[in-house]
């Protein structure tokens, strides 16, 4: 698999088609009453069927290691394999080959999810590596928007190509969705950096100036600020400090002066006022990573904001059936398509958001006040009238679709991206965590208010699964402040 083209911007384009055909899982909601009604499935077995996939979507550590060890695109050929596999099989068990279970069905999602995960990963790692690091909000932002807008273009596909019909959509995104993987192997590949001059960093090059503060971002990780503090004494001497901070992450400092060498020691004193920049080692991984106490926030924070927002997009269908009207009747795959749009913008905002103000608010502050809304959103799903249904669902997806993409950001930014794909991969399994916990309380609470296992009306239906999710993203966001106050010192870090 030697391919070597001259452009990054085949891999970036077909790693968006990877991940505009990765967020199939999304659109659950579409089928879920024929699911209900064709296997017989009460409402907390269907719950525990999605959830199983959720966890296959958010459980990628093992699949973030394969990736690292054997590269992106043999990763794309397994994750062709996988797809294949759990569409395929779901639409035996729909056709009645396979006895519907849903344990069973979990499983066939399970492999789906995974499928997911890995090629989201492959394309936000090659593309990591092939673009410099100020473009990273941005390539994180296009390739996690078309995370967003798949679900918008499967509603689609499922109404216009194969007229609602679950089977048909099955057997057609097994093929589809496969070949796509297949050929990612050869269009995901790494380019060269003798080929890329045109978007690499100048390695080798050192911006020196004395009278302003220049901080270049290049691939060697060289920082160089060169600041004039003013001494105040009789002689007007001037004390230079200059930080050159390396990949050996060596800082030596020169202080030069036109007094006498007595003087160095009442120089040393004044230089306690001066800021520092504290640079991080960005190839953390292994051991190393389970003992970043950053790393446990930044997994619950996620765990809990991206859990909460899955719940919703899940039970959509279910939510809108409970409160809606005759009168103001929207559809399922309707409200699906506005939550999709809004989870795409908010992917692709987000990073373009973050690179224009990353100096002046830091990612944890961006982290932080993704899991706050995120929580707002529930209340608003909650007291909203009917009929405005598809602005809350709306917002939550556009929270949703941002804390996504502010995630996968911070794993680079704190932890580097040599090893991107294990510990992004260990990072984004708490949402399935989470999605089990939340997942089983709704299916109880909806249970416990329905006239049946299959049908629940009114809002006491899912208002008290909101609430609490709402008090969860309320502790997420107690979290970030503590994660925003660890990393007050932290300029930037760059990979």
């Amino acid at each position: 698999m030697n391919f070597n083209f001259k452009t990054p911007f085949i891999p970036l384009f077909w790693g968006f088609l990877l991940t505009l055909s990765s967020g199939t899982l999304y659109g659950v909601s579409l089928y879920a009453d024929y699911i209900k009604r064709v296997c017989k499935f009460s409402e907390t077995q269907i719950e525990l069927a999605f959830t199983l996939g959720d966890v296959g979507l958010f459980t990628g550590f093992g699949i973030g290691w394969f990736q690292d060890k054997f590269g992106s695109r043999w990763l794309c050929f397994i994750c062709g394999v996988l797809v294949f596999l759990g569409y395929i099989l779901n639409y035996l068990m729909l056709s009645r080959v396979i006895l519907a279970n849903d344990v069973l069905m979990g499983f066939f999602l399970i492999l789906i999810g995974q499928s997911s995960n890995g090629i989201n990963s492959v394309a936000l790692k090659t593309n990591y590596t092939n673009f410099p690091r100020h473009l990273r909000g941005r390539i994180t932002g296009f390739l996690k928007g078309g995370f967003g807008i798949s679900t918008a273009v499967y509603a689609l596909f499922y109404r216009f190509a194969v007229n609602s019909d679950p089977k048909k959509l099955f057997l057609l995104s097994s093929f589809l969705l496969a070949s796509i993987c297949f050929i990612g192997c050869f269009c995901m590949f790494k380019v060269e950096k003798e080929k890329s001059e045109k978007i690499e960093d100048n390695n080798n090059e050192k911006i020196e100036d004395n009278n302003n503060e220049k901080i270049e971002d290049n691939n060697n990780e060289r920082i160089l600020l060169n600041k004039s503090v003013n001494n105040e004494s009789n002689n007007n001497n001037t004390l230079i400090l200059t930080v050159v901070t390396q990949n050996n992450s060596q800082v030596s400092s020169n202080f030069l002066s036109s007094s006498s060498a007595n003087s160095i020691e009442t120089k040393k004193k004044n230089l306690q006022d001066v800021p520092t920049i504290e640079k991080k080692p960005l190839d953390i991984t292994g051991k190393e990573l389970f003992l970043q106490f950053d790393f446990w926030i930044v997994m619950i924070m996620y765990g809990i904001g991206n859990g909460v927002g899955t719940i919703v997009i899940n039970n959509l269908s279910d939510i809108n059936n409970a409160i809606k009207t005759n009168s103001t009747y929207i559809t399922n795959d309707e409200l699906l398509i506005f939550l999709s749009v809004g989870n795409c913008i908010g992917r692709l905002l987000i990073g373009i958001v973050y690179d224009w103000s990353y100096v002046y608010l830091s990612s944890p502050s961006h982290f932080l006040l993704c899991d706050l809304f995120i929580g707002i959103a529930q209340i608003l799903i909650v007291y909203i009238p009917s009929d405005s249904l598809w602005i809350a669902t709306t917002f939550a997806a556009f929270m949703y679709g941002c804390n996504n993409s502010m995630c996968a950001i911070i794993t680079t930014e704190f932890f580097g991206v040599d090893h991107f794909g294990f510990n992004y991969g260990f990072i984004t399994m708490t949402p399935g965590i989470g999605g089990i916990i939340f997942g089983i309380i709704f299916g109880k609470i909806y249970e416990d208010n329905g006239v049946s296992k299959h049908e629940c009306y009114g809002r006491k239906c899912f208002e008290d699964t909101m609430f609490l999710m709402a008090g969860m993203c309320g502790i997420a966001s107690i979290l970030g402040c503590i994660l925003v106050y660890r990393r007050r010192n932290l300029m930037f870090q760059t990979n």
